[in-house]
């Protein structure tokens, strides 16, 4: 799996207003939270997708089976690793290269150099922006608990 980690300007920020909630006995509202933060990585995982689909090969099909892949968004709200992070199979394919059969010679090493770093061109094009949503969605979440008491 390649990850792509979410962290620095709002993980600190994220684990303290967890911590808040937690001790507030506000679940309903860390729930909500988690779920708006998935949310904001929505587009990321849209543009893997597509980019999977458009950079890798076609022939073979190896494109539809890496864009068709579920690609597993986690959002952690403790401790000095909290962040939202990006998951998704085939890491092989970002290096430009994976292994297959060959009938008759068995196992190949095949290499495609536009494919190289399709993942992580991707996610870090679109970071600045799901990053972007999810500090507002960390300060709107802060503003709401600060109304409440917490």
């Amino acid at each position: 799996m390649i990850p792509v980690v979410v962290t620095g300007n709002g993980s600190a920020e994220l684990a303290a207003l967890s911590a808040r909630l937690k001790a507030a006995g506000a679940g309903g509202i860390k729930l909500q939270m988690v779920r708006a933060l998935k949310a904001a990585a929505k587009p990321v995982v849209d543009d893997l997708k597509v980019a999977a689909e458009a950079d890798l090969p076609k022939r073979g099909g190896l494109n539809m089976r890496v864009a068709n892949q579920p690609i597993k968004v986690s959002v952690r709200t403790t401790g000095a690793t909290a962040g939202v992070s990006i998951r998704a199979k085939y890491t092989r394919t970002n290096s430009g290269s994976w292994r297959h059969p060959v009938f008759g010679q068995g196992w190949v090493t095949q290499s495609y150099d536009p494919a190289k770093g399709w993942f992580d061109k991707t996610a870090e094009k679109d970071t600045p922006a799901a990053k972007a949503e999810m500090l507002a969605v960390l300060e709107m979440v802060a503003i709401g608990v600060r109304g409440r008491g917490f």
